[in-house]
């Protein structure tokens, strides 16, 4: 890693975009926010924006979202439910299944996105660590492999049958680093794979409280009176939510003090009964308005790394109630003195009932000073860019005590202006640049954020191929090309479209190619 660059990083993750409740989605969009303050950040991610289905709901290409660049790979196939269980049964039933039928599972579990596999495999060179983010996922099976010399996995953990899959042996082998959410995780792993020798810091997770919060705004919206318990995130038999319902039914009954069940997220099944409400998905600050209202947050799922809500429901010094066999979250409320967790039905009840309140406000103040003290983005992304880095040195000094390539730079810069008039706009700007003669070529591309197009797309050609062609919204991107030998020697042929139609408005557009930057690495 060249010390005259600021670092260039990626962060690869099954989906992102919309604000999630939890999960590698959330996780890494902080990461990502707030490494951009020291390094080059990319998020390579999906077209996904539903982890059940892997529907492709963006469009392929680059954004920005929150200053990050986002670039999209699409799902070759939706995630078939009836597949997917069939495999599971049958990878379930054997003591030590075959490689081919757990990655058969695999590719069913999904997103399977052989374009981001493929750019890995060519273009990972570019950057001096890539991180992960969750073992469980294809991108991360099927992507890291091609990058494990400068990788880094965030493996988000917990005790849950797919781990168990012996393929998981050799792939927990590749990983350059490691890096944790908590030390329960850290633990759990360790006692998995014995014999890998796994280490890695506890990077943690930063919690970020909107200023205006209102409990009284979401009471009001939902119709919401009394004292209430709130479940955040999909609601979903996999998150124990059926469960969840029969408890709170048997509790209700029995009289207890909380006359209603407020679930807010996706809902994936059936559920409804006597005291209890739900929203389907909310925005981030109805979510928070949630946490501020509610009095305690349940967290009913067996298998969690790492509960955001949980966190967040702290932040703001309300008490939690998790599933005793979510040992990781448990072990996080031993350790914050923020909750209780139970095994069943009746401790459930038994729970609520000691949660008066004088033992709500204890519960909460203790979780909130352990959040304040352990859960700051400064603290979090100084852990995980201190273990980039040092993933980034250990492969660079392989890297130039054995091949002795030094890169090699070359500087051009030009720029093209577009008149774009009635109708359809079509390709207006053409022209070509220098001969690459070089392995790997970038190419920055910029479209003002005051340009009325709302994306563009780029076409990169040379020697009669097309190289690349890439879709671009508002911002500053990059298109990294591997020019093929024959055409080393030929100009770079560069045409950009519009897409979008401005009625009879005649606008004119500014496209800024500002630099075109020869590396050989």
């Amino acid at each position: 890693m060249s010390s005259l660059r600021r670092p260039r990083y990626a962060i690869v993750v099954p989906q992102y975009g919309e604000p999630r409740f939890g999960g590698s989605a959330s996780l890494a969009a902080g990461f990502a926010r707030h490494l951009r303050a020291r390094a080059e950040v990319e998020v390579l991610t999906t077209c996904a924006d539903d982890y059940v289905t892997w529907r492709n709901a963006y469009p392929a290409g680059h954004e920005r979202i929150d200053g990050v660049h986002v670039r999209r790979f699409p799902v070759e196939r939706p995630r078939r439910a009836a597949e997917f269980d069939r495999l599971s049964r049958q990878v379930l039933a054997h003591d030590d299944p075959p490689l081919e039928m757990q990655e058969a599972w695999m590719r069913a579990q999904g997103p399977l996105t052989s374009e981001l596999t493929a750019y890995l495999e060519t273009f990972g060179r570019r950057y001096d660590a890539i991180a992960f983010v969750s073992y469980l996922y294809a991108t991360s099976y099927f992507g890291l492999p091609m990058v494990e010399e400068r990788s880094v996995l965030l493996p988000l953990a917990h005790d849950e049958w797919p781990i168990r899959f012996p393929m998981w042996d050799h792939f927990f082998s590749r990983p350059r680093g490691f890096i944790f959410c908590s030390s329960g995780e850290r633990d759990f792993v360790r006692a998995r794979f014995p014999d890998l020798g796994i280490d890695g810091p506890i990077a943690g997770v930063g919690v970020e409280r909107p200023l205006d919060v209102q409990a009284e705004r979401f009471r009001k919206r939902y119709g919401i009176e009394g004292p209430f318990i709130l479940y955040l995130g999909r609601v979903d038999p996999a998150k124990g939510c059926d469960a969840l319902a029969e408890n709170f039914g048997a509790y209700r009954r029995g009289g207890g003090r909380f006359g209603t069940l407020v679930l807010v997220g996706e809902r994936h099944m059936p559920i409804g009964g006597s005291g209890i409400v739900t929203t389907g998905p909310v925005d981030e600050a109805t979510k928070w308005d949630a946490l501020a209202a509610c009095d305690v947050l349940v967290m009913p799922s067996r298998y969690e790394s790492l509960s955001m809500s949980t966190l967040e429901a702290w932040s703001l010094s309300k008490p939690v109630l998790v599933r005793a066999q979510a040992q990781v979250v448990v072990e996080q409320c031993r350790r914050s003195g923020g909750g209780l967790w139970y095994a069943n039905g009746d401790e459930f009840s038994a729970a609520l009932d000691l949660m008066d309140a004088p033992a709500r406000a204890a519960l909460g103040a203790q979780g909130q000073r352990f959040v304040n003290e352990r859960y700051t983005w400064p603290r979090a992304v100084e852990i995980f860019a201190d273990h980039l880095d040092l993933v980034a040195r250990a492969h660079a000094s392989e890297v130039s005590g054995t091949s002795g390539v030094a890169p090699e730079t070359a500087l051009h810069t030009d720029s093209a202006r577009g008149w774009y008039e009635d109708g359809w706009a079509a390709a207006k700007a053409q022209f070509a640049l220098p001969p690459p003669r070089s392995r790997f070529v970038e190419l920055d591309v910029s479209l003002p954020a005051d340009s009325p197009l709302a994306r563009q797309t780029i076409s990169v050609e040379s020697g009669g191929r097309v190289l690349a062609r890439e879709t671009f919204g508002r911002g500053d991107f990059t298109i990294p090309i591997a020019p093929p030998r024959p055409t080393w020697n030929d100009p770079l042929n560069i045409t950009i479209h519009a897409a979008r139609s401005f009625g009879r408005d005649r606008r004119k557009l500014s496209y800024v190619l500002r630099r075109l930057e020869y590396v050989e690495r």
